[in-house]
């Protein structure tokens, strides 16, 4: 009894991984498709791709690729399918799910960078970048997001405008 016992666990334990690596392999092709050869996405490409990283982080929460693929999530939820409200959430997810991700600092700076260019909301961006500035004071990124909090609210025209004059 102990031996069929062992042997049904073994056979649940290979079917669940068999069934998360056939949900692994999927979005693998999935990624590979979602741009063409004049570097295009593929938006039905782009929605099932959602739809099947969706599903996956649903069905297996405990995955390590959990953050990544919020990050990813939240990438094609802007660019891809131009719903940043959804993107931000995943930017969100990421930065406060996973403080320790090694991209939890730019999810962050994602945040600020959706709220401000994508929602126009300028203050709440401005929040943001000011908590990834104190957060994150030697950042790569730092500068970048200085400039951001400089330039908050001049049309883009206006600080092409600016950019020419100076050269």
């Amino acid at each position: 009894m102990k031996h069929i016992f062992g042997v049904l666990l073994m056979c649940l334990a290979f079917a669940c991984q068999s069934d998360q690596k056939i949900h692994l392999d999927k979005i693998n092709d999935l990624q590979l498709q979602l741009v063409d050869a004049d570097l295009k996405t593929n938006l039905e490409v782009a929605q099932e791709l959602v739809a099947e990283m969706e599903n996956y982080v649903s069905k297996y929460p405990d995955s390590t690729t959990m953050p990544d693929y919020y990050m990813q999530l939240g990438d094609l939820y802007i660019h891809a399918l131009q719903l940043p409200v959804k993107g931000l959430y995943f930017f969100q997810k990421v930065y406060n799910d996973f403080p320790n991700y090694e991209k939890a600092e730019i999810a962050l700076f994602y945040q600020g960078f959706v709220l401000e260019n994508y929602m126009g909301q300028q203050e709440q961006a401005k929040t943001v970048y000011e908590s990834f500035l104190y957060k994150y004071p030697q950042h790569e990124l730092s500068e970048t997001v200085k400039l951001s909090i400089q330039n908050l609210g001049i049309p883009i025209e206006e600080l092409v405008k600016q950019f020419e004059e100076k050269n």
